[in-house]
């Protein structure tokens, strides 16, 4: 009885700590407007690596033009909201030539992007290539 209680306990640590590390690692949300349609679709489940804690484990690489990122919406409001965007440039200060963010953009037409609040610091990049867990017409059924 004590050894089945013992592994019991045991693996409830490890099942949490697994969830922990998980989430550390990666996001996983909804897509909730069509900003990014056709490429992902309102409903949409994704999961994408976070930056910077994923880095250490998984490579960590420079976002280059293309990349699809999870970023913290720009204007403020909590923390818990976030914009699918791709990155269609880095953009430099024009006083000094550093770098002053990333330009990005929703792959469809009516899109709260860049050409709305301007280049977005890289630090509020959460997640990089976000990947369809299952898309939304599943997710209805």
């Amino acid at each position: 009885m004590r050894r089945t209680v013992a592994v019991v306990v045991a693996a409830a640590v490890v099942l949490l700590l697994s969830v922990r590390v998980v989430r550390e690692v990666v996001l996983v949300f909804a897509v909730r407007g069509p900003s990014m349609e056709p490429t992902f679709r309102p409903g949409d489940r994704l999961i994408a690596r976070r930056r910077p804690s994923a880095a250490a484990w998984l490579g960590r690489r420079r976002i280059v033009a293309g990349d699809v990122v999870v970023l913290r919406v720009p204007d403020g409001g909590d923390g818990d909201r976030y914009l699918v965007k791709r990155v269609l440039r880095r953009v430099e200060d024009p006083r000094d030539g550093t770098a002053a963010g990333l330009w990005v953009e929703g792959d469809g037409r009516n899109s709260y992007d860049s050409r709305h609040f301007g280049p977005v610091p890289e630090s509020d990049v959460v997640a990089v290539a976000p990947v369809r867990l299952w898309h939304s017409d599943i997710a209805d059924r």
